[in-house]
């Protein structure tokens, strides 16, 4: 095969830019490939519950992280564990991860500043930085620690972040088989997320869950939320499903949407420009404190990572 998956469907998707939807082939299987945006967001928002099962089959004793994942989950299953697993985003729960994010950005702004000092010529990879961040963004709020991602290429949680996006090469074919041929899921027994990771993000649990109980830390955050739902108290096998979930649903899709936004803020600098007099304006309105509340008001910061603006 010379052209992945995503390079065929984005061929496809291009070839007919008057049509709302496509009719494709996955290998045996009938589709439809969606262009239109509102159509996308009447499947994707107020329909979903029409649309909510896909293909893949993943054995969750092979990979509980992923199998047990409302991605992968049908039916009730689906509408179980998609509650158990939305809660944690209400706007109360974002506001009280908010400063964390908050730290993360400062975090951000220190390495950039330390760099460019050191070296006025530095640059870097717009991935490269996005991970750093999403990494940090991700590891204090889930886990509750320092993640180190600014201070260390080989902090744990970027080495956990590489083992899952660069699996084996048998391990790669075999995920592909099961993507193109969901009915091989059944018999292959083949992890998306890689074992080790999983034992690794099982033991940082137990390490976190044994170090707030001898020093009695109390911190009202996502890792203390997900210990109980409805009453019942989740033990850490049920704790890993969801800070796994957070780990790669938050790591992935946040990175690869933030590099792309820096991509297009730097061939478009007036909408860079824009946006930059916003948040000084922000800044300087607020005498530089950011609050989850306040920080919604900023409309075109909104609008560019909902790419209302030119090419974005």
């Amino acid at each position: 095969m010379k052209k992945s998956p995503n390079d065929i469907y984005g061929n496809i998707y291009r070839t007919f830019p008057d049509y709302p939807y496509v009719g494709v082939y996955i290998v045996n299987r009938p589709g439809l490939l969606i262009r239109d945006p509102e159509l996308i967001k009447s499947v994707v928002q107020q329909n979903f519950s029409h649309f909510h099962n896909n293909d893949l089959i993943v054995d969750e004793k092979v990979d509980p992280i992923f199998g047990k994942n409302p991605f992968t989950s049908r039916d009730e299953l689906w509408k179980q564990r998609r509650a158990v697993h939305t809660r944690q985003f209400s706007s109360g729960k974002l506001k009280s991860m908010f400063n964390s994010v908050v730290q993360g950005g400062d975090r951000l702004t220190k390495y950039v500043t330390t760099e460019m000092n050191a070296n006025p010529k530095f640059t870097t990879e717009a991935n490269e930085l996005a991970s750093k961040y999403i990494l940090y963004n991700v590891g204090i709020c889930a886990l509750g620690i320092d993640p180190m991602t600014f201070e260390d290429d080989n902090a744990e949680v970027r080495v956990i972040a590489r083992d899952i996006l660069q699996p084996t090469f048998y391990n790669a074919i075999m995920q592909f088989l099961m993507f193109m041929l969901p009915s091989l899921g059944k018999f292959l027994s083949v992890s998306i997320v890689p074992p080790k990771v999983t034992q690794r993000l099982k033991s940082l649990i137990q390490e976190q869950l044994q170090y707030r109980e001898q020093h009695k830390i109390v911190r009202n955050d996502f890792f203390e939320s997900i210990q109980e739902y409805k009453g019942e108290k989740f033990g850490v096998e049920e704790m890993l499903v969801q800070i796994g979930s957070f780990f790669i649903d938050g790591y992935v899709t946040s990175s690869t949407a933030l590099s792309f936004i820096l991509y297009e803020l730097a061939v478009n600098l007036d909408i860079q420009k824009r946006l930059a007099e916003e948040i000084d304006e922000f800044l300087a309105k607020h005498k530089g404190e950011v609050t989850y509340e306040v920080f919604q008001s900023l409309s075109y910061l909104n609008g560019v990572f909902l790419g209302k603006y030119h090419n974005i």
